[in-house]
């Protein structure tokens, strides 16, 4: 075998290593290697030599592995004779797929027509159920007196036509027009019962009303409107009180800012703001009140209506933005008077005696600011006054004058308690500048505890004459104490007689030196004649 393989080899490099030969055996050259040196001849001799021994090879090749080239032939037989059955059940798997394909799917067709057809009856039926619904409904709506059942009726109704299935229907649409106007009709019938039964104060009709609303499913938008118009008349009120002044001041002749600052404008103004408070403004929180206790006793099925409160707060905020808005006269005259609308503020809760309506200080806080600030200027300004003059001891005159201005801005602040407070706190720091003003202008040096011959020297004078002043500032404030005490409250009555003790440690501080050097001096002069 392996002398065999040898000459195979053999035959193969003789003909790949022969120069002319090797040049056929890649395709596509056999032009190119035709040979310049040998006559067509000898090529072709050549070439035929070859070929016989190539031939010889095959031969030999075939005649040694006969026997292997038949087993695969026969393999290559077998071969196409299996996938020709497999073809054969592959054609017949198709067609089998087919068929049951044409099963299903006829099946399939004929029920999804049927499906299509019954959902046409179902919605037909629908349609004339809503119809014949809608129909029994406007007759018994044309047939119904009590505006409840009426609005109860028309809700049911305005479902049933709210049904996308029913529109272009002649019959629906003839029907709507109908069910519209009396739809309008019993809206404009409810508004005015309502309106009328709020202004009267009538329950029973208010509650008609009201139910009226829920039935036809329009109660929070007609809430909601009756509230947003309860803040327009409150703000026309607010605003009118200061276009009436300006007009009745304007008739007087002279400029509108000079006349805003005059007595007849602020007169004529707060005339107008308590007015609106007391009358315009109160009528509309007493209603507003009025229409949240009746609605809190009818059911409102899933709902809890709580618009009182919410009034409230957006009152506030359309008070504390006018505020901000109006004209610098105007404010300044609101800030130097703030405690006069501070009491139509406070009378206008006392009288609605309503837990939504509470006192809010945010709503008037800039205004409060602005007037403590200015209060607080006239109680310093005169205690600084006083002590302006190096040396110079505050009169009695002076203090009462003072005690005058802390009484009535005292007397001024009793509208509300937390103003009271505040204004008390400014007392304080007066009594306090007023202590400090005292003590930087005390004698401490030793002549001040000196205590030579019977008269008492400059020093010791002067120290006197500030205690005793403290002394009679502190009598005045608690006589002026005394006599607010069944209006002023225990917290601003704390605060002052606080403050009250740094006047009485000050005048202790500034006589016990001389009251110590006195004692001394007596203890000397006994010692001195006493016998030995």
């Amino acid at each position: 075998m392996e002398e065999e393989d040898k000459k195979d080899d053999d035959v193969l490099k003789k003909i790949q290593n022969d120069d002319f030969i090797k040049g056929f055996l890649n395709s596509g050259t056999a032009k190119s290697v035709l040979s310049t040196s040998l006559s067509i001849t000898e090529q072709v001799k050549k070439l035929g030599e070859a070929i016989d021994q190539l031939n010889r090879e095959l031969q030999k090749q075939v005649l040694e592995k006969h026997t292997d080239l038949l087993q695969q032939a026969s393999h290559a037989t077998k071969l196409e004779v299996v996938l020709n059955t497999m073809n054969m059940h592959v054609q017949s798997l198709f067609a089998n797929a087919e068929r049951l394909k044409t099963q299903i799917s006829v099946p399939y067709n004929e029920l999804e027509k049927h499906t299509v057809v019954l959902g046409r009856l179902h919605l037909a039926s629908h349609i004339l159920r809503q119809v014949n619904r809608l129909q029994q409904l406007s007759k018994r709506l044309s047939c119904t007196v009590d505006p409840v059942q009426k609005a109860t009726i028309l809700q049911e109704l305005e479902n049933l036509a709210s049904d996308p299935e029913l529109e272009d229907i002649d019959a629906v649409t003839t029907e709507l027009r109908n069910i519209r106007a009396q739809q309008q009709k019993i809206v404009q019938m409810a508004n005015g019962s309502l309106h009328q039964g709020i202004n009267h104060e009538n329950v029973t009709q208010t509650t008609t009303a009201l139910q009226i609303f829920i039935n036809l499913g329009m109660i929070k938008s007609t809430i909601d409107s009756f509230v947003e118009h309860s803040l327009y008349e409150c703000r026309e009120g607010w605003k009118s009180a200061f276009e009436v002044s300006s007009a009745s001041s304007k008739t007087k002749g002279g400029s509108a800012v000079q006349l805003s600052f005059s007595q007849g404008f602020r007169s004529k103004t707060w005339t107008e703001l308590e007015k609106v408070f007391s009358e315009d403004i109160y009528q509309t929180c007493k209603h507003v009140k009025f229409l949240q206790n009746t609605l809190n006793n009818v059911h409102v099925q899933n709902v809890q209506i709580s618009f009182a409160k919410k009034f409230w707060i957006d009152f506030g905020k359309f008070l504390e933005d006018d505020i901000g808005k109006t004209s610098p006269a105007v404010q300044q005259m609101l800030e130097e008077d703030y405690p006069k609308l501070l009491r139509c503020y406070n009378t206008l809760i006392k009288k609605l005696k309503y837990d939504y309506f509470v006192y809010d200080s945010k709503v008037l806080k800039k205004l409060e600011s602005s007037y403590l600030s200015t209060s607080l200027a006239k109680m310093l300004d005169p205690t600084q006054s006083m002590f302006s003059n190096e040396g110079v001891i505050p009169t009695h005159d002076q203090i009462d004058s003072l005690i005058r201005i802390l009484t009535s801005e005292l007397s001024i602040a009793l509208v509300e308690e937390n103003l009271s407070e505040q204004v008390a706190k400014n007392v304080a720091k007066c009594i306090k500048m007023f202590a400090v003003k005292v003590e930087q202008q005390v004698e401490s040096g030793p002549e001040a505890a000196q205590v030579i011959g019977g008269a008492p020297n400059m020093g010791q004078q002067k120290n006197v004459n500030l205690a005793n002043s403290l002394h009679y500032l502190q009598l005045q404030i608690q006589r002026m104490l005394s006599n607010m005490k069944e209006s002023l409250n225990d917290p601003s009555m704390k605060i002052i007689n606080d403050s009250l003790k740094a006047l009485a440690d000050l005048t202790a501080a500034i006589i016990q030196p001389l009251i110590a050097a006195c004692r001394n001096r007596q203890k000397e002069l006994i010692f001195q004649k006493s016998p030995l």
